[in-house]
C-alpha cells in the first residue's frame, strides 16, 4: 500500500480511467473499486462491485454516494484503506477529503480541451444524446473543481499526439504519487520513534531529508532530537565511514533508500547536535511531544 489515497478526477472523455488503470497496470497501484447498483454496461465489465438495488440499499457506512442517471455509486472507508487509487466527481473528492482521516489524501486532476473530449467519446461508442448530457453536468459540477486538487495534468490533444503510446501522463503521473509518497512522514525506528521524510532536492540535485526521535539519556531524561539532514554534505570519507560502522553492503547504499539510511544514520549518531531543549520524564512523554512537533500520531508504538 502506499502512503497515501489519491484520488483522480476529470470531466468526461478526459483519460482518468484510462490513466488510473495504466497505473494499476503498469505500477501494481490498488484502484477502489466502488459500489453500484446500475447494471453491467457489458459482460466483462469492471471497476465496480456490481449489486442489485436492495443490496446497495442495505450497504452500511457508505460514503461520497452519487445518485445518477444509470444508478448508485458509494464506497466504504474499508474500501479506502485497501486502495491506492480512487476515482471521483468532485463532490465525492471534497466528501473524501472531509472525511476520511485514515492516510493523507492528494487530489490529482486531468484536464483535457472538449475536442479531445468529444474524440474520445465519440470512438468508445457513446451517441450524441449521452455526450451533450454528460457535458451539461461536467460543466456544472468541475466548475471550479481545481481548487482543491494538489496538481491537474494536462491530457488535451497536442499532449496525446506528443506521446501516442500514453508513456507521457502515466510517467508525469507516477513522479507526482512519487513525490507525495517521499513527503509523508515514515517511522524508520519504532524503538527510538524515529521519523523520516524526505523534504526536497538541493542544488545538486541529491535528497535533503527531515528526521525526528526520542533520545534517552543516563540522567533518567528524554529529549526530542529534530533536524535536517543535506546528503550533499557528506564527502566519501563519511559515507565510507558511516558503512563500515554500520556494516553495510555497497548495494545497500544505492538508490534512494541508501540516501534515506545514510541520512538516519548521521541523525542517530549527531549525539546532542539535534535535540530540542525540553526535558522530559518518560519515553512515551517524549514520543508523544514528537508526534504533536511533526504531525503524527505515535500511539501506534506507545506501549
Amino acid at each position: 500500500m502506499l502512503n497515501c489515497l489519491y484520488i483522480i478526477v476529470g470531466k468526461s472523455g478526459s483519460g482518468k480511467i484510462t490513466l488510473a488503470k495504466d497505473l494499476e497496470a503498469r505500477y501494481g497501484y490498488k484502484l477502489a473499486e466502488s459500489y453500484t447498483d446500475r447494471p453491467k454496461r457489458f459482460m466483462s465489465e469492471t471497476g465496480h462491485v456490481f449489486v442489485s438495488e436492495d443490496e446497495f440499499s442495505a450497504l452500511k457506512g457508505l460514503i461520497a454516494v452519487r445518485k445518477k442517471e444509470d444508478g448508485r455509486y458509494g464506497l466504504t472507508h474499508d474500501m479506502l484503506d485497501h486502495s491506492d487509487l480512487i476515482l471521483l466527481d468532485p463532490k465525492g473528492a471534497e466528501e473524501v477529503l472531509n472525511s476520511y482521516k485514515t492516510r493523507p489524501v492528494h487530489v490529482i486532476g486531468v484536464h483535457a480541451d472538449f475536442k479531445t473530449r468529444l474524440r474520445r467519446m465519440m470512438r468508445r461508442g457513446d451517441n450524441v444524446r449521452e455526450v451533450s448530457l454528460r457535458k451539461t453536468i461536467d460543466d456544472a459540477d468541475f466548475m471550479f473543481y481545481e481548487d482543491f486538487c494538489d496538481v491537474v495534468i494536462n491530457n488535451g490533444e497536442s499532449y496525446e499526439d506528443a506521446y501516442p503510446e500514453r508513456n507521457g501522463i502515466v510517467s508525469i503521473a507516477k513522479n507526482i504519487i512519487d513525490q507525495f509518497e517521499n513527503q509523508v512522514w515514515v517511522c524508520t525506528d519504532p524503538d527510538c520513534f524515529q521519523y523520516c521524510r524526505q523534504v526536497g532536492l538541493d542544488s545538486n540535485q541529491l535528497p535533503i531529508f527531515e528526521l525526528a526521535q526520542v533520545n534517552a539519556y543516563v540522567d533518567g531524561f528524554c529529549r526530542v532530537a529534530h533536524g535536517y539532514v543535506h546528503i550533499s554534505d557528506l564527502d566519501d570519507e563519511e559515507i565510507e565511514e558511516l558503512a563500515k560502522q554500520y556494516d553495510w553492503p555497497a548495494s545497500h547504499l544505492l538508490g534512494f533508500n541508501g540516501w534515506r539510511y545514510m541520512a538516519e544514520a548521521v541523525f542517530e549518531s549527531g549525539g546532542t547536535e539535534y535535540d530540542l531543549k525540553t526535558k522530559y520524564h518518560s519515553l512515551q512523554d517524549a514520543a508523544r511531544a514528537l508526534g504533536n512537533l511533526i504531525d503524527v500520531d505515535v500511539s501506534t508504538y506507545i506501549s
